[in-house]
């Protein structure tokens, strides 16, 4: 990322909201404690990054310090970049029945002395899974089209995270489902 685009990217207001990723099989699952070792891409549609071939699991991420970099891109993308080292712990995981899809929802945890906005996402596990379970049931309205391949691939596969310290010390081992 050149440092003219790094720089629009941080001057932008933190997101609080939610945004997703996609997961295959072979990606596995992330710790239940994790942190970015680098940008990350996500969306704010979750039919965006369910809806690539392959896809088994979507991580539904509950950001507090994320970029909405819509305004950055051309064509107002939807994208979401999580910070390099936003941490992260698993808050739920349920099936969602309709699509088949595993869903994880991970919680983004605030770096003593980090300001950020309050969060606008619903906090009881079955309102997500509920809230995700609608949007991917939701066609595309009339006149957008679905993002092709390659273009949502961008919100797809392994996430570039580490298993973060827990409280206390030590690190989580994860769940390589």
């Amino acid at each position: 990322m050149s440092s003219d685009i790094a720089d629009a990217v941080l001057a932008l207001p933190p997101y609080a909201g939610i945004s997703y990723r996609g997961l295959r099989p072979q990606d596995g699952l992330p710790p239940t404690l994790f942190m970015s070792t680098r940008a990350m891409p996500t969306t704010r549609d979750v039919r965006v990054a369910a809806g690539v071939d392959g896809v088994s699991a979507v991580v539904v991420f509950l950001n507090r310090t994320a970029r909405d970099v819509s305004p950055v891109l051309e064509g107002g993308s939807g994208e979401v970049a999580l910070m390099p080292g936003a941490a992260y712990h698993a808050v739920g995981r349920t099936r969602d029945e309709a699509s088949g899809l595993d869903v994880l929802a991970v919680e983004e945890l605030l770096h003593e002395g980090t300001q950020a906005p309050a969060p606008d996402w619903p906090f009881e596990g079955a309102k997500i899974a509920e809230l995700v379970s609608e949007a991917l049931a939701t066609p595309w309205p009339e006149g957008r089209r679905a993002p092709d391949a390659v273009e949502a691939g961008r919100y797809v596969g392994p996430m570039p995270v580490v298993a973060a310290p827990r409280p206390g010390g030590g690190t989580e081992a994860g769940d390589q489902g």
